[in-house]
């Protein structure tokens, strides 16, 4: 099964996947990707500040890249009303 790693860029600077994670497809490093993503935000969100600028880059075993996810993309920004 192929390694997947997922690089994050965000305000703090670069941080870069070491260890990587085997899954079946870039797809699925996609959805890790997201997941990933929505976890870090929510952390963010506890401490009242929400940074959606950063992305997460998706590289394979050859460093080459395969994806990128930007936070933004990861969740969907609700500002109407209720």
């Amino acid at each position: 099964m192929p390694r997947y790693f997922f690089h994050l860029y965000n305000a703090i600077g670069i941080t870069r996947d070491e260890e990587g994670q085997e899954l079946p497809s870039v797809e699925a490093a996609r959805a890790s990707a997201v997941k990933v993503i929505r976890d870090i935000l929510r952390d963010e969100i506890g401490s009242g500040a929400l940074g959606i600028g950063g992305r997460v880059v998706i590289a394979d075993e050859a460093s080459a890249i395969v994806g990128t996810v930007p936070f933004g993309e990861a969740v969907r920004i609700d500002s109407t009303p209720h």
